[in-house]
């Protein structure tokens, strides 16, 4: 049987929105969906592992973690990051300074990453602490030309540090201020001159750090 000229127009299009149709129904599951474990809600009433992934892909939700006996408690959060103001950015920056033996300026941004331990979305990364391997390094240069900044690199005081230019978080000040909860990945938390802080939550961009850092100071400038 032939088809006619209208008849196989009609399954071209057809085929095309079937393939646009698969092509959209297909779901990058987030890493913090593919370990084992137990999982919360919002209120910490316990789901599924499906619900769990639902509500980060669908709703726009965060995770935090907490690791007991290799075991993966994983709750969900609202947001993915906070804003504020702390009310003493010298304190802060005094307790950075011992540990790095460096001074820093009293007029620039702190622009700290931090890292809160293993967990299944950061398992991958190069963990030799005398030792930056190149796609650190790289990260490291493109921080410094699109900022003008050195960041600092933070460890929670209860992991190994990862990286040669890393600190341990001195008296768990960062943990206390910004992550309370272990995020996944790593998170940053960027605070200006005057104290006021713009933090996200779990794995992020360069791009994203950038913009943040920018808006940060814009808006410091129009307060001071």
């Amino acid at each position: 049987m032939q088809l006619t000229t209208n008849q196989n127009f009609t399954l071209l299009i057809f085929f095309t929105l079937f393939i646009a149709a698969c092509s959209a129904a297909k779901v990058i599951e987030p890493k913090e969906c593919v370990h084992s474990g137990v999982y919360y809600d919002l209120n910490g009433d316990t789901i599924s592992n499906q619900e769990y992934c639902i509500n980060l892909i669908n709703n726009g939700y965060g995770s935090s973690y907490i690791i007991k006996d290799s075991v993966y408690y994983s709750k969900l959060i609202p947001n993915f990051g906070e804003s504020g103001r702390i009310k003493d950015r010298r304190l802060l920056q005094s307790k950075l300074e011992q540990k790095l033996k460096r001074k820093l300026s009293d007029d620039q941004p702190l622009v700290i990453l931090f890292y809160p331990g293993l967990d299944p979305c950061n398992d991958h990364i190069n963990r030799d602490p005398n030792k930056l391997s190149r796609p650190d390094k790289l990260f490291r240069r493109d921080i410094r030309r699109k900022l003008k900044i050195d960041p600092i690199f933070v460890a929670n005081s209860r992991a190994k540090k990862i990286y040669p230019d890393q600190i341990s978080d001195p008296d768990r000040i960062i943990e206390n201020l910004f992550f309370k909860e272990h995020y996944p990945c790593s998170s940053f938390v960027v605070i200006a001159p005057d104290g006021s802080f713009e933090s996200k939550f779990g794995e992020y961009s360069i791009d994203y750090l950038f913009k943040s850092t920018m808006n940060l100071m814009a808006n410091n400038k129009d307060n001071m």
